[in-house]
């Protein structure tokens, strides 16, 4: 497996035109990766979850976040029966397409032992959601089974029908199912459906346990849902930095937070506290009376800019103003937790 690992890491990092993997020098024996790699892998992952092919027991997201080496080399530390499974997701997350980690995975041997994950791989090859839900549909046998098929499968059903209550429902139940058995990373979908079925209170629970795990999809959702006032009720540094997450992550719905403008929260007392952060920031478009006129709204709209900030009234604005706390305790006073 040592040496299965050592020209994955090999191969991956070589050109596209490198020769085939069987080729490629060996220089990293087993013993000499288990003992670089075993420590960092140790601080990095969890014990492995039953044989999802998550051997470290991580999100998707720390596990893009190593380079290539040494996640193969982890896998190696951190030698658990499925370890074929765990070496396909790390191809599947560092290659730049289905089709190259499938191409690396069959030259290597990989699918062999974990053979659905390939099958599924050449699902997603084609980046057709109507020709995935198909493909996916005709899995037979054991590999049909795996979680990692069945909560494709779900995905790929709700993007090709978003608006349809029973779709949601169905959806809400095979997310629910992977998520009971122990596959985490369902968690987002999870929050997103009981969201949009509006279990508010829900799906904020939810996606937080999903945040413990870093999924983009759940901190963007539970950073809205605080600033909405669930939870301990407005905790707006909170969702500033789940949003910030999610965002440093690449997704859209991270960045969406942190461009929402929370005005309809404010009182006059805080468009006046808004006014004097604005004054000590040497921005003096008018008294602080806590009426917000167009002069202080293009004052705050020249500060944003020249921070690198989304317009308007946002969670950055007011954190580099240094009043999102005061803000976030005084709404959380003044306000009962909304319900929808």
């Amino acid at each position: 497996m040592g040496l299965i690992l050592a020209l994955i890491a090999a191969l991956a990092l070589a050109p596209a035109t490198s020769h085939s993997p069987v080729e490629a020098p060996i220089t990293v024996a087993l013993s000499r990766a288990t003992a670089a790699s075993s420590d960092v892998c140790t601080r990095i992952g969890e014990a492995p979850r039953g044989t999802l092919g998550y051997v470290f027991g991580t999100s998707d997201r720390q596990v893009a976040e190593l380079p290539l080496g040494t996640a193969a080399n982890c896998i190696a530390a951190l030698w658990d029966p499925d370890a074929h499974r765990g070496a396909v997701r790390v191809l599947l997350q560092h290659a730049p397409s289905p089709d190259r980690a499938l191409k690396f995975a069959s030259e290597l041997g990989l699918c062999d032992g974990a053979g659905d994950l390939c099958e599924v791989a050449r699902c997603k090859a084609p980046s057709d959601p109507k020709r995935e839900l198909d493909c996916l549909s005709l899995l037979k046998g054991p590999a049909a089974q795996r979680m990692s098929a069945r909560y494709l499968a779900a995905v790929a059903k709700v993007r090709l029908d978003p608006e349809t209550y029973s779709t949601l429902i169905a959806a809400r139940q095979s997310f629910s199912r992977l998520v009971d058995a122990g596959y985490y990373p369902a968690l987002g979908d999870l929050a997103l459906m009981e969201y949009r079925l509006t279990n508010l209170e829900a799906a904020y629970d939810i996606a937080m346990r999903g945040a413990a795990y870093r999924l983009p999809a759940a901190e963007a959702l539970a950073a809205y849902l605080k600033v909405e006032g669930f939870g301990v009720g407005w905790d707006l540094p909170g969702a500033l930095d789940l949003a910030r997450d999610a965002s440093i992550a690449g997704t859209g719905d991270g960045e969406a937070v942190l461009a929402m403008d929370i005005s309809y929260l404010f009182s006059p007392r805080h468009w006046t506290m808004l006014q004097k952060a604005m004054i000590r920031a040497d921005l003096h478009p008018g008294p602080a009376d806590g009426h917000f006129r167009e002069s202080w709204s293009e004052a705050l709209n020249t500060f944003t800019q020249d921070h690198h900030l989304p317009p308007g009234v946002t969670l950055g604005a007011l954190d580099a103003l240094g009043i999102l706390k005061p803000v976030s305790d005084t709404v959380r006073e003044q306000r009962a937790i909304r319900r929808y």
